[in-house]
């Protein structure tokens, strides 16, 4: 699989992954306007949480090892579309720390749910958010170019 396929299989998880988590944010949603709701429902929703938090560790994991690829590759093609896709993937790496921080007010608003998922959720909100901070760092040229002048007078 060459490095374009590998971004639009990630590319696609990230997008899949940005629709369960809508799904998962109206579920807490609907579990909070309907008390009773919240016995039969929170096995499912923890479980989907719980779910999503690894797999948020993955989706990362992958982001990253494909930055530092493109970044790496002596390819100046790789190297001229690895821009253009890094602020496609900026997006979608926003659009899921969004989500994640809508999850996080939801599940806070839920007294059972705070207690047993917020930790989880926060962590892994705290996590995207990372990954964003770098993702928007590395895909401005002015402040690679700054970085790079730095860690050549370091060296």
């Amino acid at each position: 699989m060459n490095e374009i396929d590998k971004y639009k299989h990630t590319h696609q998880q990230c997008d899949e992954f940005n629709h369960e988590l809508i799904r998962i944010i109206a579920d807490l949603d609907r579990l909070r306007t309907q008390r009773i709701g919240i016995l039969f429902g929170f096995p499912s929703i923890a479980l989907a949480v719980l779910k999503h938090n690894r797999d948020s560790r993955k989706i990362i994991d992958e982001i990253k090892a494909a930055f530092f690829r493109c970044r790496c590759s002596g390819n100046k093609d790789i190297r001229r579309l690895s821009d253009q896709v890094w602020k496609e993937m900026l997006g979608l790496a926003t659009e899921t720390r969004d989500h994640y921080c809508s999850l996080n007010d939801s599940a806070y608003r839920i007294s059972v749910i705070r207690f047993l998922l917020c930790k989880a959720v926060h962590d892994t909100l705290i996590d995207w958010d990372d990954l964003v901070e770098d993702l928007t760092i590395s895909s401005d040229m002015e402040c690679r170019d700054i970085i790079l002048r730095i860690s050549q007078n370091v060296l």
